[in-house]
């Protein structure tokens, strides 16, 4: 069977690092959790601990946050405990639920979005006092006489098919947590951020939560303080995926760093295929048109690294070098692969901003002076491990030394390692 065609596998990469990006792994521990509202025998194996989970991923998000200087997620986690205390103490209709439906997604949104200063920073203190304040209407709003002041909120005379009658989530509600999911969702496709992905989940689990039965309870606790506990989990796994990536992901290009690169290179066993890469004259690009070229420079060449064929997974070796490795692969069959990514990548032109351009596009562009195509090329070395490699480095050095000898030999070219045998 022919493989399919190179825009075709393209798009289906997309579609699965879409998909990545918004379900995985939060969207998964929601969609658990509406399981075992749905089927309480789910929960069997793991039955004497559901109640103490919502006190164990507080403390342990409240520990994560502070530790990583994340106050965004801290006032989110108390907002969430404090909404679930809220709604195990009153009914789906009071005027404390209506509140929450409206004023909870409304803040996740705002701490997702606005940037992060740190705990102890007046930009946190600030938002903290706004979430106090917001509870102390809550108090108010839980008062016998105020029971029916924020009624007319509740009313869903636009979402009464799609929520279940006498919910706190009306019209308002409603419109607001679906415009903020549907916000985070496009900016989580066009830049997945762990983060991002988290909030979007903690405001679905919100939804569910203020639309499930308040009477039903499941291993122990109400189902709303359950899907309320998934969200802070959502958050807590968020923090711990963007600590994990700024220790083994390049922060510049998007793949992963050089201690992903050893420990991948570590856990190999077997045929392994290394090219080594490296950009033509980048030290005469940044020079002459500055580091922000530069930058986009590396992160045109990782796109392209990042779609490398025969199984190839590429990471940022330091600088402006990459690695490609191969399970599993002979040099002489990474060859078509690799010079499709040398071509791609000499193809791709690059126009700067004259000083004379506009900032915004005119409806009517023209060719103006001063415009630069900067073209940029790349050399590469590969090896395969020899059954003589002891050592691991030695397949490096020889992939190293092959790359070398492409740049001296002109650059813009691919040379293999002719030393060793394949395992």
């Amino acid at each position: 069977m022919a493989a399919p065609p190179l825009q075709h596998r393209r798009l289906s990469w997309v579609v699965r690092r879409a998909l990545t990006a918004l379900l995985v792994p939060e969207g998964i521990l929601l969609l658990g959790a509406a399981a075992a509202i749905r089927w309480p025998a789910l929960l069997a194996p793991v039955g004497p601990a559901v109640p103490l989970l919502p006190w164990i991923t507080l403390v342990i998000g409240v520990v994560l946050a502070v530790r990583f200087q994340r106050s965004g997620i801290l006032l989110a986690l108390a907002a969430l405990a404090g909404a679930g205390a809220a709604l195990r103490s009153g009914d789906s209709g009071s005027g404390v639920a209506i509140a929450i439906a409206i004023l909870l997604p409304a803040n996740l949104l705002a701490f997702a979005l606005l940037p992060e200063r740190g705990i102890a920073s007046p930009a946190a203190t600030r938002r903290g006092g706004a979430v106090l304040g917001q509870a102390a209407v809550l108090l108010v709003l839980a008062r016998p006489d105020q029971r029916d002041l924020l009624a007319p909120f509740a009313r869903q005379a636009l979402t009464e098919p799609l929520l279940p009658p006498g919910s706190a989530v009306g019209d308002l509600a409603f419109l607001i947590t679906t415009a903020a999911l549907g916000l985070l969702a496009v900016l989580l496709v066009r830049r997945p951020d762990p983060l991002t992905r988290g909030f979007m989940w903690t405001i679905a689990a919100v939804l569910l939560a203020l639309t499930v039965d308040p009477e039903r309870v499941v291993g122990g606790v109400p189902a709303a303080t359950l899907l309320l506990t998934v969200g802070g989990l959502s958050l807590v796994v968020a923090m711990i995926e963007t600590a994990h990536a700024h220790a083994y992901r390049d922060a510049l290009t998007g793949l992963p760093s050089r201690r992903s690169f050893d420990d991948a290179w570590r856990r190999l066993e077997g045929p392994v295929a290394i090219a080594m890469v490296d950009v033509d004259h980048f030290k005469a690009v940044n020079d002459t048109h500055g580091h922000d070229v530069g930058d986009q420079v590396l992160r045109m060449v990782a796109g392209q690294l990042e779609d490398v064929g025969e199984g190839g997974r590429a990471f940022r070796y330091g600088g402006e070098e990459f690695a490609i490795l191969f399970p599993g692969r002979a040099a002489a069959d990474v060859l078509p692969a690799l010079e499709a990514v040398r071509v791609a990548v000499a193809a791709a032109h690059f126009t700067l901003r004259g000083a004379n351009r506009p900032r915004r596009r005119p409806k009517h562009p023209q060719r103006r002076s001063g415009t630069v195509q900067l073209t940029v090329t790349v050399s590469l070395g590969v090896a395969q491990r020899a059954e003589n490699d002891a050592d691991p480095q030695a397949t490096i050095t020889r992939a190293d030394a092959a790359l070398y000898r492409a740049k001296h030999a002109g650059r813009n070219r691919i040379h293999v390692s002719r030393a060793g045998r394949r395992v």
